[in-house]
């Protein structure tokens, strides 16, 4: 199987999105009654928690260069264990 047709794929890419819209929501301080600076950087501490637990397991289940997480620039195909 495809890393990249895979639900884990998918589900990782979408966190990294939300990850990141959270972090330029906190770098604008674009706060309100219930985003707060502590929700935000909860949310923030949430979604990175669940990245890092994916990046292991990527490491360890897919053949590809570790150092290729995360990047938004590949094209290659690589496959899970």
């Amino acid at each position: 199987m495809k890393y990249q047709d895979s639900a884990l794929y998918a589900i990782h890419q979408e966190n990294i999105k939300i990850r990141d819209y959270f972090q330029a929501k906190l770098s604008n301080m674009e706060t309100d009654e219930y985003y707060t600076v502590e929700k935000i950087q909860e949310m923030i501490d949430h979604y990175q928690t669940s990245i890092d637990y994916d990046n292991e397991w990527i490491r360890k289940n897919v053949n590809w260069n570790y150092s290729m997480l995360n990047s938004h620039t590949t094209t290659s195909v690589y496959n899970i264990r």
